[in-house]
Parts: structure tokens; sequence; C-alpha cells
């Protein structure tokens, strides 16, 4: 007769996390610090967006892992979404 061992556990396997939230999180501050490049700022803007809002609906449950990134995340790439839009404007803009 052989018995089985569990796996052996790693540390911090414990607690899950939701890694699209992180990155959704990363890129939109990233896109914050370099609202002054602004194809950049777009792009990681948009990322920032769709990776924040595959991470929101991946915790669906409220007070699961990455949720709160996720909804941080939306909400700072949204805003650097209007700054990028805002520095294009004036960038292009005609001043008389």
């Amino acid at each position: 007769m052989t018995s089985q061992q569990p796996p052996a556990q790693t540390p911090g396997t414990g607690k899950q996390s939701n890694g699209l939230a992180v990155a959704g999180c990363i890129l939109a501050l990233c896109a914050v610090v370099f609202f002054w490049v602004p194809i950049l700022n777009f792009v990681m803007s948009v990322l920032g967006i769709v990776f924040s809002g595959i991470g929101f609906s991946r915790a669906k449950a409220p007070g699961s892992p990455g949720r709160g990134l996720a909804i941080a995340g939306l909400a700072i790439a949204l805003g650097a979404m209007v700054l990028s839009i805002l520095v294009i404007i004036a960038l292009f803009a005609q001043v008389p």
C-alpha cells in the first residue's frame, strides 16, 4: 500500500489575486504619469480600461480579490483618457 502525500504548498499561494485588475491599475497609473506623450497616454488608457474592465468582471462578488484595484484602475484610466484628449486638443488647437 502506497500512501500519497499531499502536494507541498509554497508560501503565498493561499490567496488568489486578480492579475488583470493589477495590470489595468498599473497601466492607468502609467498613463497618468506619461500624460504629456499623447499617443502613449491614449494607448495605455485604453489598455487600462480594457484590463480593469475584464478584471472587474472576473471579480463578481463584493470583497473578492482585485475588485478594488479594478475599480481604481477604471477610474484612473478614464481620468487619464480625458487628460489625453485634453492634451491632444491643446496640441492641435490653433492659437490666434
